[in-house]
């Protein structure tokens, strides 16, 4: 499946994922990369985090870049996968807090699923309308 979404403001994110891909299989988070205007970050779901920004110059007609270093995750924040999810709903059962992670956001992505399902279907842009608060 693929998909691109314009989220406004010159901000594009662009999805290419297969539930079932052969072969360089990465973790349930998958592989994400973020292109920025002077740099780009690539997370592989686990633990590695790389990091390259734009140098002067150019090696033919691409921009030179150079790695720099990610500050690790301060292990303390959060225990990951389930546990961490679970522990943090329980946590805010606790306290009324809010969850990091809420089913009420899930309600975003569907939405977003279902209009690249009509645009494919249509062959058109689709407004994915937005909900505030």
């Amino acid at each position: 499946a693929s998909a691109v979404f314009d989220l406004g403001g010159g901000k594009v994110f662009t999805y290419a994922g297969s539930w079932c891909a052969d072969g360089f299989r990465t973790s349930w988070e998958g592989s994400w990369r973020v292109v920025a205007e002077r740099g780009s970050l690539l997370w592989d779901g686990h633990d590695g985090l790389k990091a390259e920004v734009v140098a002067s110059g150019r090696d033919g007609i691409i921009d030179k870049t150079h790695s720099i270093e990610v500050p690790a995750l301060d292990p303390a924040d959060r225990v990951g996968g389930h546990l961490g999810i679970i522990q943090d709903f329980m946590r805010a059962i606790e306290t009324g807090t809010e969850p990091e992670t809420r089913g009420a956001d899930n309600i975003k992505s569907l939405a977003m699923v279902f209009g690249a399902i009509e645009s494919a279907e249509t062959g058109r842009r689709v407004a994915i309308p937005t909900q505030e608060g």
